[in-house]
């Protein structure tokens, strides 16, 4: 009988055990898994008949592995809304991280409630995207075409009306995130914060790669 510390999939080590049967000159004979209380009975073989049948029961213990992957959390424009929907988010026992856009009504009044909560703040930058439509976006958007004061300007009013951030996110920009004069202007900006930057996951190119490893 195996205590297997939770965090990983039964599937999982079920797979590990039995990948090395080679080395052994066993096989699984048998292999049943019900549910994670009553656990995973693998029954194995030998070839050579002399040798015993071994039962192996899986069961989960009450431990965690402490070096498993991680899952984030991350809620892209969060709404703050006067309701039990909102409460029970920011109430949310486990880290979330929420994204807020700058312009945004009550967008300061969230990320201070939000700060209250314990919950990590990134801002959603709206950036130009690609095709360029902007009917979707509200309030300042940086451009491929703005000079390094403009950008400057909409990044200082961004940190400003979202007090607290960890981290930085394009919000939309499949244009910006390909140039690196604008990209590299972002990145020297926030680094300074301490601030890390979180690539939206819908753009599969772009120049970020080759820029953060150079901050």
């Amino acid at each position: 009988i195996a205590s297997i510390p939770r965090g990983r999939p039964m599937e999982w080590i079920v797979w590990v055990v039995t990948s090395k049967l080679d080395q052994t000159g066993y096989f699984v004979e048998d292999c049943f898994y019900e549910n994670d209380v009553k656990g995973c009975r693998i029954q194995f073989k030998c070839k050579d008949k002399s040798y015993p049948v071994v039962i192996l029961h899986l069961l989960r213990s009450s431990t965690y592995f402490s070096h498993t992957a991680k899952m984030a959390i991350f809620i892209e424009d969060f709404g703050f809304q006067a309701d039990q929907k909102t409460v029970e988010y920011l109430s949310f026992s486990e880290p979330i991280t929420i994204g807020l856009i700058p312009s945004k009504k009550l967008t300061t009044w969230t990320a201070q409630i939000a700060n209250e909560y314990k919950k990590e703040i990134v801002i959603m930058l709206p950036m130009e995207p690609m095709p360029v439509k902007l009917s979707k976006q509200t309030g300042p958007i940086i451009m491929v075409h703005y000079p390094e004061e403009r950008i400057r300007k909409i990044l200082s009013e961004s940190m400003e009306a979202i007090p607290h951030f960890s981290g930085i996110s394009n919000y939309f920009g499949s244009s910006i995130i390909n140039d690196s004069r604008v990209m590299s202007l972002v990145f020297s900006v926030f680094t300074s914060k301490k601030a890390y930057f979180l690539l939206n996951p819908q753009l599969h190119r772009s120049s970020i790669a080759s820029i953060a490893a150079k901050y």
